[in-house]
């Protein structure tokens, strides 16, 4: 059986990602974060809008509050291959609600569920904290980097 170049991909990211970097897992009773990638005590990946000079083609607003909050309604950036480049790009092209930089860090993975386009039929979603200057509480976004969905601003935030 030949070994599929996504497979070779995952792994050479995999340790380059463990070069350097410390992979913890969290206590069952820490909510649904199964493991995380830090370095230097910030989960990666993480960064700014303004940091990635790509924007989107023009994103549509979501209506529906549930939109990249919950586990059941996650943000789908697709492709398993482009997966994280997609992630940081969409991330990058989000703004706070008065056109605030938003700062986003990787919290970790959770939620299995069942894909065609993951590594033996299943992936993870990634848990993003999002925050920018003057917001009452943090945000959570739920990533999935393995399918693809309609790219949409989730409430409460808007495009750069």
């Amino acid at each position: 059986m030949p070994i599929r170049l996504e497979y070779v991909l995952i792994l050479l990211v995999g340790v380059t990602l463990q070069t350097g970097c410390a992979t913890t897992q969290k206590p069952s009773e820490d909510s649904e974060i199964i493991g995380v990638t830090k370095v230097n005590g910030i989960g990666v990946p993480y960064g700014k809008t303004n940091a990635i000079d790509e924007s989107s083609n023009s994103l549509k607003q979501s209506i529906d509050e549930s939109y990249g909050y919950t586990k059941e309604n996650p943000i789908k950036v697709g492709g398993i291959i482009n997966g994280p480049r997609n992630e940081r790009n969409y991330l990058s092209s989000l703004s706070g609600p008065n056109g605030e930089t938003i700062y986003f860090e990787r919290l970790g993975s959770c939620c299995p569920f069942e894909t065609p386009n993951g590594i033996m039929g299943g992936g993870l979603l990634d848990v993003f904290k999002i925050t920018y200057k003057g917001m009452a509480i943090e945000l959570k976004l739920y990533i999935n980097i393995y399918d693809e969905g309609e790219l949409l601003v989730p409430v409460g935030l808007t495009e750069r």
